[in-house]
């Protein structure tokens, strides 16, 4: 048996529904609310298209955070206000700062970690342009549904850069290596359809279904088992470390406990009594 004590802590998932909000003093840049299970997260500077700076990164984090320790929460949706998803970096912000790359360490790779070690459902709706970081974002998530006029923009070499977040990561890692590469190298803007096409987004509806159409996919992932789709998304995570031989293992080891709740169970005897 193969030991991996950094993933086999299992911790128990509750499932509860709720129609209260959530309030958290001093959240300046992201607005909260929990409603039915899901715990939608806006990224709230409409008037920087929801430009990522210090604060609401900071925010954020502490959005994800207790997310991940309210047992309430079984799915978490990130979206923006107004007209964009995120432009990206508040290039204000960055220019008067720390240098680059100690702010990336800082402010940015702690939140996307949290993102993908968080174990429950986190789903973009993308409503508008999605910018530099803010595709990063986009990318990280484990579904995206976007309006149809959104778009995704490769921004970063238009100033100068290369791709940062985490972008050309979860880009090479979705379309492949000479697609993600032709995207960041002439700093591509493409609209919602063709980002669907290539396969960087799940789903895209027209603006006007977009509100309904992000209730009817959170609507279908409550009903999935919150176990399973936690312990789905750390099976998820380990793919890139592990031989064939370890994930199976690991794949085996978690699939003993999913098989263990009660959500399985009486799944199970729905589907023998069906068949009487």
């Amino acid at each position: 048996m193969l030991d991996f004590p950094v993933y086999v802590w299992i911790s128990l998932s509750v499932v509860m529904r709720t129609f209260s909000p959530i309030k958290f003093i001093g959240m300046e840049t992201v607005v909260l609310e929990k409603r039915d299970g899901v715990l939608k997260i806006t990224l709230n500077r409409p008037d920087k298209l929801n430009a990522f700076n210090a604060t609401m990164l900071s925010e954020l984090s502490s959005a994800l955070r207790s997310a991940g320790k309210d047992a309430e929460v079984r799915v978490v949706v990130l979206t923006g206000a107004g007209r964009a998803f995120s432009a990206g970096q508040d290039v204000e912000e960055a220019s008067a700062g720390r240098g680059i790359g100690d702010h990336l360490r800082k402010n940015y790779y702690p939140v996307l970690l949290q993102m993908r070690k968080l174990e429950k459902p986190v789903v973009a709706a993308v409503n508008g342009i999605a910018a530099g970081s803010g595709l990063s974002f986009v990318l990280a998530s484990d579904i995206t549904i976007a309006k149809e006029s959104a778009e995704l923009y490769f921004a970063y070499g238009a100033i100068g850069l290369i791709p940062d977040a985490g972008a050309l990561y979860f880009a090479i890692k979705t379309i492949g290596y000479q697609r993600a590469m032709e995207l960041s190298l002439t700093a591509a803007r493409i609209g919602a359809r063709e980002a669907q096409s290539m396969g960087l987004l799940n789903r895209v509806v027209p603006d006007e279904e977009f509100e309904s159409a992000v209730d009817e996919l959170t609507s279908t992932l409550l009903k999935m088992s919150g176990k399973a789709m936690g312990l789905t998304k750390r099976l998820a995570n380990v793919v890139d470390n592990l031989s064939l031989e370890e994930f199976l293992e690991y794949e085996a080891m978690l699939q003993e406990v999913a098989g263990s709740t009660d959500y399985f169970r009486e799944a199970v005897d729905r589907f023998l009594k069906g068949r009487k």
